[in-house]
């Protein structure tokens, strides 16, 4: 490899990116130095712990109730290093001002992240965003659906799939022949869709009596409110509903996707699809959100379902669904997983990373 400095440079780093950084490390060793942020824009989001710190911490100081941020950083060091990568986010000033500076020297920058704004490639915002992309040497988007419709509209722009992943390929594993009763919801607990998640679960309990539990695991302001309504059900529900809170750690949540024949997710889809895939677990989705990049790995009938978004009835019917025919999905489980390996591992994920950095 060549004798190039690499620098990246994030918002904040989410727990979540830990093994993926871990590897991109290990790949280009001390020619990399990484920075990121002190919170995130969303504070709910968890940052790596302290003990697994493998980057240099930087102060984020937001603007206009969260809506821009400024980053203190070292200019120099930013400026002087061969490749630089930076968030793909057109709300952080430091990264204009360093693409603008960066192209005036013809250093290259590399820009990670969403090819395109929430509303999609249609949107207004996105001509802020797509002069961000234009200005930038390398582009590197999360999925490949993302990256054919941005080489699409922008055919000059060299753009690199890395999609999001989790785990290494030997993490990913199905628990054969384990007892699977629970239905499963990973994520924070911040919204309303979490409601109709406990209220469909009740309405397939009063249809029939099923021996399922629901847990959620993760924290959020809705967590109470949550609680709330479970103490006010009968004991032979209520018993069967559990929040665990925040689980890290593979070993932790590849024991609770052990017990688990379908999770489940009332809202967008993010991450948490690619993780239960990982464990071989199928997933029913809202059919009608605005998700994330990752809902590409969703196919109806073999890893995945949709319910109406916000229907009780739907959803109702759709964990009855699940839970009477489980032994079947039990038995596409392996083949669940062997598809995430092949296409959401850390080894891809990183690989391609490094290749938008190294090959520039």
């Amino acid at each position: 490899m060549n004798n190039r400095k690499y620098i990246m440079s994030f918002t904040s780093m989410g727990d979540y990116r830990l093994e993926v950084m871990k590897r991109i490390s290990e790949n280009l060793n001390n020619k990399l130095t990484i920075y990121a942020g002190d919170q995130a824009f969303d504070p709910s989001i968890r940052l790596i712990n302290n003990n697994d710190m493998f980057y240099k911490r930087i102060k984020n100081v937001f603007l206009l109730q969260r809506k821009f941020l400024y980053q203190f950083i070292p200019f120099r060091e930013y400026l002087a290093c061969d490749v630089l990568l930076l968030d793909l986010n057109p709300r952080i000033i430091n990264v204009w001002l360093l693409v603008i500076l960066r192209r005036f020297l013809g250093k290259p920058v590399v820009v990670w992240g969403h090819a395109f704004p929430r509303g999609g490639a249609k949107s207004k915002s996105d001509m802020v965003r797509g002069l961000l992309r234009k200005l930038s040497k390398n582009v590197i988007v999360y999925t490949e659906s993302q990256s054919k419709e941005l080489k699409e509209i922008s055919p000059f722009l060299n753009v690199v799939a890395a999609p999001n992943a989790l785990y290494s390929k030997s993490q990913m594993c199905f628990v054969n022949n384990a007892q699977r009763e629970d239905i499963l919801y990973v994520g924070r607990l911040v919204k309303e869709k979490t409601k109709i998640l406990l209220k469909g679960f009740i309405k397939a309990c009063e249809i029939i009596s099923f021996e399922a539990r629901l847990i959620f695991v993760g924290d959020g302001s809705e967590k109470k409110s949550l609680e709330n309504i479970v103490s006010t059900l009968p004991v032979e529900i209520r018993s069967r509903i559990f929040f665990l809170g925040h689980v890290a750690g593979h070993e932790k949540i590849s024991k609770l996707y052990s017990s688990t024949f379908v999770s489940v997710s009332p809202g967008y889809v993010g991450l948490s699809i690619t993780q239960s895939f990982s464990f071989g677990v199928p997933m029913i989705i809202s059919k009608d959100e605005p998700h994330a990049p990752e809902i590409e790995a969703a196919i109806e009938g073999e890893n995945s379902a949709f319910f109406s978004t916000d229907e009780i009835d739907s959803l109702s019917t759709q964990l009855l669904g699940f839970y009477n025919d489980r032994r079947r999905w039990v038995t596409k489980g392996n083949q669940i997983v062997h598809s995430c390996q092949r296409l959401y591992s850390v080894e891809v994920m990183a690989d391609r990373i490094c290749s938008a950095l190294v090959e520039i």
